[in-house]
C-alpha cells in the first residue's frame, strides 16, 4: 500500500473521533475545554525529544535534514518569540491558563506519554519516524477541530470578526497562531517532506513494518487519549 494511503487509514480514527467532533461543535463548557486543552498540551512534551532522537540516531541525510528543519521551527530558529513554545504559551494564556500548567492527568494522557517514552527509549529510527509522520498527518485536522471549538466557546478571544480593531485582531491572531500554523505548515511542509524522505524505505518489507509499527503505536495511544477525554467529559 502507498505510504500516503496507509497513513491516512491509520490516522483517520484520530481526527474523526466523536469527542473531537463534539469539541469542534462547542458542545462542552468553557471549563471542560480548558481541562481538555491542558491534557492535550501534555502530549506535546515529548515531541522535541522525538525529533532529537531521530536526528541523533539516523545516518539518512535526507531524513536528518527534514527533521532538523522541523526542530528549527519548534525552537524558532534561534528567535525565541517565533518558537512553538512561545506561541503555545500565548495560546494557553489566551485561555486563561498559566504556568506550570499542572493538572491531574487522565489515564489516557499518562498512557500516551508512557508509550512515547518507550518508543524513544528504543531508538528505533524508522519506528520513531513513522510515529512522527503519523503526528504530522493528524495534528492539522485535530487542531482545526480544536480551533473551531474555541471560536464558538471563546469568540472574544479566538474568533476573527469584521468589527475587530487592529489591536483586537493582532491579539486574536497571536492567540490563534499556535493552532493555525500547525494546521497549515504541518500539512504543507512537514508531513509531505517527511513522507517523501520515508518513501524509499517504505518499499522494503522490514523497514515498512518498522515505520508502520511506530505509527500504529502512537495512533493507538492517541485514540486511547481521546477515549479517556470522552469518558472524563461524560454526556
Amino acid at each position: 500500500m502507498d505510504i500516503k494511503v496507509e497513513f491516512k487509514k491509520i490516522g483517520r480514527p484520530i481526527w474523526s473521533h466523536p469527542v473531537l467532533n463534539r469539541i469542534a461543535r462547542g458542545q462542552v463548557t468553557t471549563t471542560q475545554m480548558q481541562d481538555f486543552v491542558l491534557q492535550r498540551h501534555t502530549l506535546t512534551e515529548g515531541f522535541v525529544a522525538l525529533l532529537e532522537v531521530i536526528i541523533q540516531a539516523t545516518d539518512d541525510v535526507d531524513l536528518q535534514n527534514c527533521i532538523v528543519q522541523n526542530l528549527g521551527d519548534e525552537t524558532g530558529h534561534g528567535v525565541e518569540t517565533d518558537s512553538h513554545a512561545s506561541w503555545r504559551a500565548d495560546y494557553l494564556h489566551a485561555l486563561g491558563l498559566s504556568p506550570p500548567y499542572v493538572a491531574p492527568l487522565l489515564s489516557g494522557t499518562l498512557a500516551y506519554n508512557k508509550a512515547l517514552s518507550e518508543l524513544l527509549s528504543s531508538r528505533n529510527v524508522l519506528a520513531c519516524a513513522g510515529a512522527l509522520l503519523l503526528l504530522e498527518r493528524t495534528i492539522p485536522p485535530e487542531f482545526a477541530h480544536i480551533r473551531r471549538g474555541l471560536e464558538k466557546l471563546f469568540p472574544n478571544t479566538f474568533r476573527l470578526q469584521p468589527g475587530d480593531s487592529t489591536a483586537e485582531r493582532l491579539q486574536k491572531q497571536r492567540a490563534r497562531l499556535y493552532l493555525v500554523d500547525h494546521e497549515h505548515h504541518d500539512a504543507r511542509y512537514h508531513e509531505p517532506d517527511l513522507r517523501h524522505a520515508l518513501s524509499r524505505h517504505f518499499v522494503d518489507g522490514c523497514a515498512r513494518q518498522a515505520i508502520v509499527s511506530g505509527a500504529e503505536l502512537v495512533a493507538t495511544a492517541k485514540i486511547n487519549f481521546y477515549d479517556s477525554i470522552a469518558e472524563h467529559l461524560g454526556r
